[in-house]
């Protein structure tokens, strides 16, 4: 049941204060999450279960048929015939004879990546919003995600909690197990989380969505062991991609619409760069956030994939227009940290910086920190929207004197993400209306924070 009363609903986004940005291992984490496939200018990407990499060794073998390696565990890949093969091995003694390695029936192998560890994959939480669950409810601190469309949750039924908070359901009055229904989201690596599904009440700022479908973690390997910050997700792309078999649960977000709890079928996202001005509304726009004249455009959303994705067609090189492909698409993900584009249009703008260069050792392309950076431009619909040129220098990388890029490859996977670099940089609307759901960005002050 519902109190009748449409709600205006703001969420504070706390900015993690212990998070470090590290270009290489969110690059790690975009693969990962989206399974970017392999390009030429992909350092990570996802192949036959692996999330490997490029750049901790010589991608050919020497004179003499071998590979040093040092103590990585390596992948070795063959385009014999077109095809690729693999075989993962641990090396001891920093050299591999490629005779060794190489199946039968194939002469040679041309290429070897390095397994990429765990911990090499950057899982924490930049922003949390608290969220509480159950009566008496207990209160944790979810990831609000764009890019996928579950509400899962560390629980009591999980192992190797420590010391977070977690979700009892057997303490809660108002929780009710789903019987025969469960979850299971898994990344390319094999890494991922499951576990059951209870039907509860979720506050979110003291607005009730009832029988809502919580996701309550038993096993979580991997990746999603990792982020200490976060306890768990709160997905807000399309139910269509909800994990739970054998019937989808909507999102807290399309319950709320059901349960005509809010005012419109929208809610918005202000990211902020190092403090906890950043917030999610629910059911409204709040109109202090653009500078004054500035409004936001929409742009249609097509929700097939299940996620908030949209047309844009080109992108801008300071005042240079660089056109996409036809028909490319992007998608709004306030789960990536990065910006991810194909190849070509990742290169045009490098190029266009000078002293940068794709070095797949630092995890990806690189710039001297004190390079001159273009403005970039983003085309979503009709309207250009954009990122300060310095915004290009992510963090520090291995490379002394140069900057980890923002931007980097998409591989061969066919959307680009535009993740919170794009969206910091924006006050970003979605619009959930029946049969024309819509997407719509306003262009932020430049410089502010």
């Amino acid at each position: 049941m519902t109190d009748g009363v449409q709600h205006l609903i703001t969420c504070v986004a706390v900015h993690n204060h212990k998070y470090s940005p590290n270009g290489a291992a969110s690059y790690a984490r975009s693969a990962l999450r989206w399974g970017i496939t392999h390009s030429d200018n992909a350092t990570f990407f996802v192949h036959n279960n692996h999330l490997v990499r490029r750049g901790l060794f010589d991608e050919h073998p020497d004179a003499h048929g071998a590979w040093n390696i040092g103590s990585h565990k390596v992948t070795y890949f063959s385009d014999a015939g077109g095809a690729m093969y693999k075989k993962a091995m641990t090396n001891k003694n920093g050299f591999i004879s490629s005779k060794a390695a190489i199946p039968a029936g194939i002469s040679t192998y041309s290429r070897a990546f390095a397994d990429v560890p765990a911990e090499d994959v950057q899982n924490d939480s930049e922003y949390v919003v608290p969220v509480t669950i159950g009566n008496p409810g207990v209160t944790l601190n979810l990831d609000f995600d764009t890019g996928s469309s579950d509400l899962w949750v560390w629980s009591s039924q999980a192992r190797g909690k420590g010391n977070r908070k977690i979700y009892q359901p057997t303490q809660s009055r108002t929780a009710k197990q789903a019987p025969g229904l469960s979850w299971n989201i898994q990344y390319a690596d094999g890494s991922g989380a499951q576990g059951n599904v209870f039907y509860d009440n979720v506050m979110v700022q003291g607005v009730a969505v009832t029988n809502q479908a919580v996701e309550t973690a038993t096993t979580l390997s991997g990746a999603f062991q990792t982020d200490v910050q976060s306890d768990g997700l709160f997905g807000l792309a399309f139910s269509k991609i909800n994990t739970v078999t054998p019937s989808k649960q909507n999102t807290p977000f399309q319950n709320m619409l059901n349960q005509k709890l809010l005012d419109r079928p929208i809610f918005t996202v202000k990211l902020d760069k190092g403090d906890s001005g950043g917030f999610y509304t629910f059911g409204h726009v709040n109109g202090g956030v653009l500078p004054p004249g500035v409004d936001i455009w929409t742009t249609y959303v097509d929700s097939s994939n299940g996620w908030w994705e949209f047309e844009s067609r080109a992108i801008m090189i300071g005042k240079h227009e660089f056109p996409r492909p036809q028909g490319n698409t992007a998608i709004a993900d306030t789960g990536t940290t990065l910006i991810l584009l194909d190849d070509d249009a990742v290169s045009a703008i490098y190029s266009a910086v000078r002293g940068a260069v794709l070095n797949h050792a630092a995890g990806g392309w690189i710039l001297p920190s004190s390079a001159t950076v273009p403005d970039l431009y983003f085309a979503c619909g009709d309207r250009y929207f954009g990122i300060p040129g310095d915004d290009l220098k992510f963090s520090t990388c291995s490379s002394k004197g140069y900057m980890f890029g923002a931007v980097q490859s998409r591989g061969s996977n066919q959307q680009d993400i535009f993740g919170d670099v794009f969206l910091k940089r924006v006050y970003a609307l979605f619009d959930a209306r029946p049969g024309t759901p819509r997407i719509g960005f306003g262009q932020r002050d430049f410089y502010s924070t």
